[in-house]
């Protein structure tokens, strides 16, 4: 097991209540990255000193998802979210942390685990390990869907936020 990147910022989120999805930001600024190619999407995860963004291009054009703390956007992160090709769902629970340490051990596996139809990312924030942003992309050939699942602890809450989302692989098939 690889333990998780230290990422060269400071921890920005407070707490799970801050957080806002967004699709419409631009790339924001990112500490960590980690490109693939998985079927036919190129796909970027980007840990942020405010959570995560991932970029997806296909024929269809980008799809950049961005779930962080972010000025000018009132913090909103729903349970689910869907449209035509894209499904969002989000899960927030409290731990204390000894459950905090374990998950994180767990995702650094999982994260190792990465072949040729998945990638990970995993870092946390300097002096403070058990504040990590997770990120583990999978092609599923069988559906064909893209999916995505991202893990964020705020330790000083005891919070753990769950995302998971799906592209099918039509809309990177899109003229």
């Amino acid at each position: 097991m690889s333990d998780p990147l230290e990422l060269g910022g400071a921890f920005v989120d407070t707490r799970a209540a801050d957080l806002a999805l967004s699709l419409d930001v631009d790339d924001q600024p990112a500490l960590a990255t980690r490109t693939a190619r998985l079927g036919v999407f190129d796909i970027e995860l980007r840990l942020l000193g405010a959570s995560h963004q991932v970029v997806v291009n296909g024929a269809g054009g980008p799809l950049r998802e961005t779930v962080a703390c972010l000025p000018g956007v009132d913090p909103f992160l729903p349970a689910q979210w869907s449209r035509d090709d894209y499904a969002f769902r989000a899960d927030v629970s409290t731990h204390n942390d000894e459950a905090l340490t374990t998950l994180i051990k767990h995702l650094g596996h999982q994260i190792d685990a990465a072949d040729r139809r998945s990638v990970g990312l995993i870092g946390c924030y300097p002096g403070r390990p058990l504040a990590v942003t997770a990120i583990r992309a999978t092609l599923d050939l069988a559906q064909p869907v893209l999916r995505w699942e991202t893990w964020h602890t705020y330790p000083q809450a005891g919070e753990i936020v769950y995302t998971t989302s799906t592209l099918s692989q039509s809309s990177g098939d899109r003229p």
